[in-house]
């Protein structure tokens, strides 16, 4: 009789949730061969395609998406069976995902104080769009998601900020030339916003840095590339920042507000998540929004 191999499971559950061979096999301390070579034989298991791959993209299957809640209920059963037999308490990792937007530079500083608090928890944390961890929370891949919200999810408000255009100075950019933007790269709400914003205005612009993330486009802002379009609380140091009267047009949303997202289903593991995002909150000097 045939059956399901719990490494080659964790393996699959890994690159699900990472869309990347490389980074489940770091996470693994495995090759990324031996990865492949996992899901391979999964496959061919439950002869079934879990994962379409090509050089350039990982995405789970319909019927992958399907096998992968099995496949965590299968692995959480088969430790906590073996967390009973060998009488040690085992814990699944809480995962939770946090916005670029979110962590921004103060990430050190949130884990300093979470780990404090719960010394010995498990955690997994991973950084990714607001678009993209929701997209994950809500085929449950996350215990909890910190993201950006319009209002559309909910959830625990953390805090709001405000949203504004920056620069190094104001002799980047003057008004009628074309506006060089920096930005995060897609999916980015706040880049999609400049952009609109900029458009509706009849401004031409074009992308002067598009990084990928926070601290690239922080790094951009600093060396005088262009303007941005960010929360108030990740303006570098020294950042001037910009509005209408410098030839910039309103952001038609001045205000953005980041929520915690949290499954209710476990009531010990639901208070180290709100640990966490209480960690956050207190590393965070700018809570209230001028």
């Amino acid at each position: 009789m045939r059956s399901l191999d719990i490494q080659s499971l964790r393996t699959f559950i890994l690159v699900a949730e990472t869309e990347s061979f490389t980074a489940a096999a770091d996470q693994l301390g495995a090759t990324q061969s031996a990865v492949s070579l996992r899901i391979r034989r999964l496959e061919e298991m439950v002869d079934n395609r879990l994962l379409d791959r090509t050089p350039r993209f990982v995405r789970i299957t319909e019927f992958g998406s399907g096998f992968l809640d099995e496949a965590k209920r299968l692995v959480a059963h088969h430790d906590a069976l073996l967390a009973r037999a060998t009488k040690r308490d085992a814990i699944a990792p809480i995962h939770i995902g946090v916005s670029d937007h979110a962590a921004g530079p103060r990430l050190p500083e949130v884990l300093r104080r979470f780990r404090r608090r719960a010394p010995t928890a498990p955690l997994r944390v991973s950084i990714d769009s607001s678009c993209r961890l929701n997209s994950a929370f809500d085929a449950r891949r996350y215990d909890a998601v910190i993201v950006r919200s319009d209002g559309a999810e909910k959830g625990r408000r953390l805090f709001q900020d405000r949203v504004v255009w920056m620069a190094a100075d104001r002799a980047v950019w003057r008004p009628g030339e074309p506006t060089p933007l920096i930005s995060v790269s897609e999916p980015c709400q706040l880049r999609n916003e400049a952009a609109a914003a900029l458009e509706a205005a009849g401004h031409e612009w074009f992308d002067a840095f598009c990084g990928g993330g926070i601290a690239a486009a922080q790094y951009a802002i600093e060396a005088g590339l262009g303007i941005a379009c960010l929360d108030f609380r990740n303006a570098p140091s020294g950042a001037v920042i910009l509005g209408p009267e410098d030839g910039l047009p309103e952001l038609p949303r001045p205000r953005a507000q980041l929520i915690l997202r949290q499954r209710g289903e476990d009531e010990a593991r639901g208070r180290l998540i709100d640990m966490f995002a209480d960690a956050m909150v207190e590393a965070d000097s700018s809570l209230a929004a001028p």
